[in-house]
């Protein structure tokens, strides 16, 4: 039965990515929206390939600090894209679907965790497949970046943890909090039902639960107190672990602390805000879907004992929660909606208990089959929002995309002729990221962003002292900039509008 059910899910899951053009994006390079974030990540991945398979050595292809040498969340995924690289060689199109099958696999478990408090297939495939039609989760989990991993590790450790907590079964506690424990050290962000749980833990234990003895959700609290003490620990020493190799490296760029509400100012607040309510929401969910959450959400929060006492109260922790992340990441709402990905855990919860609510109190609603013929309509026109949504977040970002020259397989090609081998190192402008123009012609050296007077503040003779031996113009406007004139008396060539010319000092 098992086997049956999981493969009628997944092979819906596969049916809707056909229907979503998965296998148009699956082939893509990093571009669209936050192809900045995307390329950082892509960069990493194929730096391992390049230039070694040395897991505690991870680089991009901006060589800032000089080595290129920094790191954020642990990168084991980007050393497992690399392995697999090693294998079937370099196509991005490995790194999106193992990406996407991270985001698969979490989808299933929240089958799973529905079944669990449901005991009903359609509702527990409904609510999963709900979640397989946000455009934001459906965007970034075919994509390079980590958080969607991140929150489908949370998703798993979140049924083995409510199993525990409803079973007691040890072997249930100690997998979620592995599962937790690689949630965190992907994306420290993903954590946050770990700290729901935590506080869940600790509050039965000091009696702040009016809960009968015989029904405790933590019933090892000796092993309880470990673990959660062991994770936090774990993921602590992790981080400050990152924070010095970043600092001996001199690349302090990736975010590893915090961006809080308070740094910015009131007109940025009221900007960023607008921005979350009027353009970020466009990628939430469908707007009704949008509206129906609001609803539940006050439901879980002001009827808990209708639902599932232990889904209310983890919903309220969850409340409380999101309000912190959101003080304390609010500047990143500005322009990195994927910081919004980790929030969905919570919806999650909202949406099953909102099912047990109606199973409950509607029992003939529940199984009345034209309502659920109206759910299949409901999700169906989830699903045709999503798929615009979805490739709008590629075409209105194409701003963001470099010069089209980049995208051209021949360019690498053009540059191997012009004698510039692949260890040389460039400097690409005007590129204001670190690796967009770096990564796509797989070349190590630096862009516009080491010039800026509060990373780097290098000039052209800096790096060319750094050995950079190439210059490479993508746009024909920067030909004029004083301090590039200096250095275009040596032009070796010309790719669709791109020029190229030898920097580098003789010896």
């Amino acid at each position: 039965m098992k086997i049956r059910s999981a493969f009628i899910f997944f092979s819906l899951l596969a049916g809707l990515s056909i229907y979503y053009g998965f296998s148009d994006s699956i082939m893509m390079q990093p571009q669209g929206s936050h192809v900045w974030r995307q390329t950082d990540c892509a960069s990493t991945a194929l730096n391992y390939y390049s230039f070694g398979l040395n897991p505690f050595k991870p680089r991009m292809h901006n060589l800032l600090g000089g080595y290129g040498h920094t790191i954020n969340e642990l990168p084991v995924i980007y050393y497992t894209v690399a392995l697999l690289y090693k294998l079937f060689g370099p196509h991005e199109m490995i790194f999106r679907l193992l990406t996407l099958l991270f985001f698969w696999v979490g989808l299933y478990y929240v089958y799973r965790l529905s079944l669990l408090m449901i005991k009903d297939q359609f509702w527990s495939m409904s609510v999963a497949l709900l979640f397989y039609t946000v455009p934001l989760l459906l965007y970034y989990g075919n994509n390079f970046l980590p958080n969607l991993p991140g929150l489908s590790l949370a998703l798993i450790a979140a049924y083995y943890g409510m199993a525990y907590m409803i079973t007691t079964k040890k072997a249930l506690l100690y997998v979620a909090m592995l599962v937790f424990l690689a949630a965190g050290l992907i994306k420290i962000t993903a954590l946050m039902l770990f700290v729901g749980m935590g506080v869940l833990f600790v509050g039965e234990q000091l009696k702040w639960l009016n809960r009968d003895p015989d029904k405790k959700w933590f019933l090892h609290p000796k092993e309880s107190w470990a673990l959660f003490t062991g994770v936090a620990i774990l993921i602590a020493a992790w981080y400050i672990t990152v924070k010095a190799y970043n600092t001996h490296h001199g690349s302090n760029y990736l975010l590893t602390g915090i961006a809080p509400v308070w740094i910015m100012s009131y007109d940025g607040f009221i900007y960023t805000t607008k921005r979350i309510l009027f353009f970020w929401s466009e990628y939430f969910f469908f707007l009704p879907t949008i509206a129906l959450t609001l609803v539940l959400f006050c439901l879980n929060i002001f009827l808990p004992r209708i639902g599932n006492v232990l889904i209310s109260r983890l919903v309220l922790l969850g409340l409380i929660g999101s309000v912190v992340y959101s003080i304390l990441w609010y500047y990143q709402y500005l322009d990195h909606d994927y910081y919004f990905i980790n929030l969905y855990i919570w919806v999650v919860l909202v949406f099953i208990n909102a099912v047990v609510m109606l199973q409950r109190r509607f029992p003939q609603l529940f199984y009345s089959k034209v309502f659920r013929i109206g759910i299949i309509c409901f999700l169906l026109a989830n699903v045709i929002y999503a798929e615009k949504a979805y490739w709008h977040k590629f075409d209105h970002y194409r701003h963001e995309n470099p010069a089209p020259a980049f995208y051209d397989p021949g360019f690498k090609t053009y540059l191997k002729k012009l004698g510039i081998q692949h260890f040389d190192k460039v400097v690409s402008l005007p590129d204001n990221s670190l690796n967009i123009t770096l990564y796509y012609i797989g070349q190590q050296g630096w862009t516009n962003y080491n010039m800026h007077p509060q990373v780097s503040a290098y000039r052209m003779e800096d790096m060319i002292d750094l050995g950079a031996k190439y210059l490479i113009i993508n746009d024909p406007e920067y030909l004029d900039h004083e301090e590039i004139v200096p250095y275009l008396n040596k032009p070796l060539g010309a790719f669709k509008g791109i020029r190229i010319y030898d920097i580098h000092k003789p010896g």
